[in-house]
C-alpha cells in the first residue's frame, strides 16, 4: 500500500525540473501555427438544374438478380405528367421436371386462364376504381438471351382475346372453385388476377398439334407469349409481381369425369418485361423539359421511363483547395400529385452524367449498395429515402471530392431508384426556389 505514494512523490519531483511544460502555448506552439485547420459549411454552392426526358430504362436482362421485382400496366391521364402508359409482356414454358407434353389430345377443354399474381407494394393510385385490362397474342418470339429496355415493340396479332374490368385487390386472396371441386366449396388462393382467354383462341390452342408441346423451343415456335395493356385511361397503375410461382397460363380440362389442369408457368428463364409510353403534349411537365431557367424553379422526377433532373456544378473550382467532410444534396417536395393517391417516390438516388453522355452510379451510392443489405442501412449510409418532412438528402461526399479534383464531370442525375417498378411521380423545388430550393449542404475542412 505505500508503493503508489512512493511513486506519486516521485513522479512530482520529476515534474519540478521541466516548469516549462505546464505552459502550455510554448510546447508544440510552432506546430500549432502550422497545422491548424478551419471547419466549414455551406449551403450556398451555386446549382444549375433543369428537367430532362429520359431515353429509356432496363426492363429485363437474362441475369436473374437484375429482373424486376415489380412489372406495371396501367394508364394515367396526368395534368402534370401528361399521359403514361406501360404494358407487359410474359413468355411461357413447359413445366419442369415432368412429362413436358401435356396430354390435351385425350380430353376436352374447360377454359384456358392467364394468371397474374399481385404485387401489393407495387400499386399507385386508386385501387377503389375499375380498372380495364386487355390481352393480346405476341406475334413475335422473345430472346431470353437478350436485353430489353422500355422502348422496345411487342408486336401483337391484333386480335384481343382476354379481358377484364374490375376493382384491384391486390391484399385479398381469391376465392376460386376447380373445376373437379363440389358446388359451393371454394379454395383460397394468393392475391392474383385470373382473366379468362377467349374461346376460339383457347380451342385453337388446346387443339393444336401434339408435337407443339414436346419441347420448350418447340412450344415458344408455337406460342410466342402474351401481352397485357390498358387501352383505356386507368385511376392508376397496378404492379404484378412475376416471380411468383403461382403466375403462368393454367389449362383446365377433363377426361370422361376426371378433371384435370395444366399450367404453363412464368419461370426464371421466361422473358418478362415492360413497355412505357410517356406523351407530355398539353402537360405542366412539357414548358419545363431542358429549360434551365424554368428549371431554377421547379423540377419533375417521375417513375417508369420518365423525366428525371439535372444537376450541374458550375463553378466547382471555387472549391479547390478543400477537404469535404459530408456532402449532402436536399430536395424538398413542393407539389404533390394531382393524381389522386400516388405517393411520392420513396427513394431518390444521384447519378453521374459523364462526359459522353453515359450514365454511371456514383462511388457513394456504390458503396452503401455494397456493405449495406436492406433498405435502412442503405439509408444511412446514402440517404436518398423520403423523410417526414417532404425532403430527400443524398450523400455525395466522395463524388464532390472526385469531382472538386477534376476526375469526373460536373453533371449529376437525380432520378427515382429502381423507376421501372415505380409508377410514382413528385415536382420538386430548383436552386431558385424560395421557399424549398434545391441545395447542397457542405461540412468541408480548408487548411
Amino acid at each position: 500500500m505505500k508503493f503508489i505514494p512512493h511513486c506519486l512523490a516521485g513522479f512530482l519531483i520529476l515534474l519540478s525540473f521541466f516548469p516549462a511544460c505546464n505552459d502550455p502555448t510554448i510546447i508544440g506552439s510552432e506546430l500549432l501555427d502550422e497545422d491548424q485547420f478551419d471547419l466549414g459549411y455551406t449551403d450556398t454552392v451555386t446549382l444549375r438544374a433543369y428537367t430532362v426526358r429520359e431515353d429509356s430504362v432496363l426492363t429485363y436482362s437474362p441475369t436473374f438478380s437484375e429482373q424486376l421485382g415489380n412489372y406495371l400496366v396501367g394508364k394515367i391521364e396526368d395534368p402534370v405528367f401528361g399521359t403514361c402508359f406501360a404494358s407487359l409482356v410474359a413468355q411461357f414454358r413447359l413445366l419442369q421436371g415432368q412429362d413436358p407434353s401435356p396430354p390435351f389430345e385425350l380430353g376436352e377443354l374447360d377454359s384456358i386462364v392467364l394468371i397474374l399474381p399481385w404485387n401489393p407494394d407495387g400499386v399507385y393510385g386508386d385501387t377503389n376504381q375499375v380498372y380495364s385490362f386487355q390481352v393480346f397474342e405476341l406475334a413475335e418470339a422473345l430472346d431470353n438471351e437478350k436485353t430489353y429496355y422500355s422502348n422496345e415493340a411487342f408486336p401483337d396479332k391484333g386480335m384481343l382475346i382476354g379481358q377484364a374490368d374490375l376493382i384491384p385487390r391486390p391484399l385479398d386472396s381469391v376465392s376460386f372453385i376447380p373445376p373437379d371441386a363440389k358446388p359451393g366449396d371454394p379454395i383460397k388462393i394468393v392475391p392474383q388476377l385470373r382473366i379468362r382467354l377467349d374461346e376460339a383462341f383457347a380451342q385453337a390452342f388446346f387443339q393444336t398439334d401434339s408435337m407443339n408441346f414436346e419441347s420448350d423451343s418447340a412450344f415458344l415456335a408455337f406460342f410466342h407469349g402474351l401481352v397485357i395493356r390498358a387501352d383505356v385511361p386507368n385511376p392508376g397503375m397496378v404492379g404484378f409481381d412475376l416471380q411468383n410461382v403461382f403466375g403462368g397460363l393454367t389449362v383446365y380440362y377433363h377426361q370422361d369425369t376426371n378433371f384435370h389442369q395444366y399450367t404453363f408457368p412464368i419461370d426464371d428463364n421466361s422473358v418478362k418485361a415492360v413497355r412505357f409510353e410517356h406523351d407530355y403534349s398539353n402537360s405542366e411537365v412539357a414548358t419545363f423539359l431542358d429549360d434551365p431557367a424554368a428549371g431554377d424553379s421547379v423540377l419533375f422526377l417521375q417513375g417508369m421511363s420518365g423525366v428525371n433532373a439535372v444537376v450541374e456544378f458550375p463553378h466547382i473550382e471555387s472549391l479547390q483547395g478543400l477537404i469535404i467532410n459530408k456532402a449532402e444534396l436536399v430536395a424538398q417536395i413542393v407539389e404533390h400529385s394531382a393524381s389522386p393517391k400516388i405517393a411520392p417516390p420513396d427513394q431518390l438516388v444521384v447519378r453521374e452524367i459523364q462526359e459522353d453522355g453515359t450514365i454511371e452510379d456514383i462511388e457513394d451510392f456504390l458503396i452503401a449498395d455494397r456493405v449495406t443489405s436492406g433498405n435502412q442501412g442503405f439509408a444511412l449510409l446514402f440517404g436518398g429515402d423520403l423523410q417526414e418532412n417532404d425532403t430527400y438528402r443524398m450523400n455525395i461526399s466522395g463524388h464532390l471530392q472526385k469531382m472538386i479534383a477534376g476526375e469526373v464531370s460536373n453533371k449529376l442525375l437525380i432520378t427515382v431508384f429502381a423507376k421501372a417498378e415505380k409508377g410514382t411521380h413528385t415536382v420538386i423545388g430548383g436552386p431558385g426556389h424560395s421557399l424549398r430550393p434545391l441545395k447542397l449542404e457542405l461540412r468541408f475542412t480548408r487548411f
